[in-house]
């Protein structure tokens, strides 16, 4: 399921500081499995297909709200849903109650634990970390993503101070 949230020409937010965001939620049974996320600084439909092939298998079925140029999905193989909330005046969270509910924690976690005070230079950092713990909840070994993790840091070898705190 993919779902792009907020920021954006035709799309109603609360804030005019409102960012865009794409999305991703595996849906299993009745409940939520995996999720990806990716901050857009610029809205812009042809970043709909290149989110998907990194974080969709090839051939799934993809739900989305909007159907902005999604051709290029069906072209690289994966079946689409669209799901057209918009004239039937069905909130959201009704017709998409998976990718609602990983908003809503989203939000409520950027309110509760930052007060809303997350930069938007930092919200693509934000989301990773989000991400990982929200996926850590339904991982089998969780001992193996602090070995992953240990892992990345060996590969990656010593850094200084002034390199990772050096702007991208």
């Amino acid at each position: 399921m993919l779902f792009r949230s907020g920021g954006s020409k035709g799309v109603s937010t609360r804030s005019p500081n409102a960012s865009a965001i794409l999305m991703a939620c595996e849906i299993k049974g009745r409940g939520l499995g995996n999720i990806r996320m990716r901050y857009l600084v610029e809205p812009a439909y042809e970043l709909w297909s290149e989110f998907a092939q990194e974080t969709v298998t090839p051939g799934s079925l993809i739900h989305t709200h909007r159907d902005d140029d999604l051709s290029s999905l069906r072209q690289l193989g994966y079946k689409h849903k669209l799901i057209d909330i918009h004239p039937l005046g069905v909130p959201a969270p009704e017709m998409l109650p998976r990718i609602s509910r990983v908003a809503m924690l989203l939000q409520r976690c950027i309110l509760g634990t930052h007060h809303g005070g997350i930069q938007k230079s930092g919200l693509p950092y934000y989301l990773v970390e989000f991400s990982c713990r929200f996926n850590r909840r339904s991982a089998r070994q969780p001992g193996l993503l602090f070995y992953s993790l240990m892992q990345q840091a060996i590969h990656m070898g010593p850094m200084t101070y002034k390199q990772v705190a050096k702007p991208s």
